[in-house]
Parts: C-alpha cells; sequence; structure tokens
C-alpha cells in the first residue's frame, strides 16, 4: 500500500490529479468512485471528504481536496520534479494565479461560467493568451 490514494472518478477533474501524481513519479493507489452509483455520497468516502466532490488525495495522514489544492501540494510536496515556483520565489504569485485558474479546464469545457481571466476572450483566444501570458 502506497503513501498516496487518489479517489478518483472518470471523467472528471481527477484525471488532472492523475496526471499529476503520474508527474511526479511516486507509487500511488487509486480509489475508482462511481459518481453514477452515488460513491460519493457515501458515508466511506464521506468520511474523506464530507462535500462528497472528487478528486480527493489522501497522503499519509493528510487529506487534500480540490484540483488546483492537490497539484499545489503535490508540486510542493515533491519539490526534486520542479513542477513548481518555490515559495519565496518572486514570481510564486503568477505561478499560483495560473496555477488555479488553468485547473478550471473542466469546467471551461463544461459550459460553465469562467471564474477567472478575461471573460470577454472566446475559449481559442483565452487558450494562446493563457499560454502567452505564462511564458512572459
Amino acid at each position: 500500500m502506497s503513501d498516496l490514494t487518489l479517489y478518483h472518478a472518470s471523467p472528471s477533474r481527477s484525471s488532472v490529479a492523475l496526471w499529476m501524481l503520474e508527474e511526479v513519479g511516486q507509487p500511488y493507489d487509486i480509489k475508482l468512485l462511481r459518481l453514477s452509483a452515488g460513491d460519493n455520497m457515501k458515508p466511506d468516502y464521506l468520511a474523506i471528504n464530507p462535500m462528497g466532490k472528487v478528486p480527493a488525495l489522501k497522503h499519509r495522514d493528510t487529506v487534500i481536496t480540490e484540483l488546483a489544492a492537490i497539484c499545489t501540494y503535490l508540486a510542493d510536496e515533491f519539490p526534486q520534479k520542479k513542477l513548481n515556483v518555490p515559495v519565496g520565489t518572486p514570481k510564486r504569485g503568477v505561478y499560483l494565479k495560473w496555477l488555479w485558474c488553468l485547473s478550471e479546464v473542466a469546467v471551461l469545457r463544461s459550459g460553465l461560467p469562467r471564474t477567472c481571466g478575461d471573460r470577454s476572450r472566446r475559449p481559442a483566444q483565452g487558450r494562446s493568451a493563457t499560454r502567452d501570458a505564462w511564458l512572459r
């Protein structure tokens, strides 16, 4: 049994957390939840995340929920992979802004309203503008 366990439902935002686990290269376990069967609202899972949302990540005795928080946690917890901008670095704020904004890709694809960035851009323009801004 691994120190890392991802509570995952597919398709969902938890696929990004799964990708992030692959990037950090640490062993992990997956607990697959069937949203259609209401697994996320059963007592066993509600003990992990009382909100019943996926993904959730358990690392030893720590539980992290919300996709951007999971990605931030993994990048900070495994700095040897250089997936983050370290605390105290001047560009940390910009890094966090884009990390949290880009974690909303699933929201964009679902047609729900965006909560970050310039709402006046169309998605195709937004993607290029986001990439260009990140590279500045």
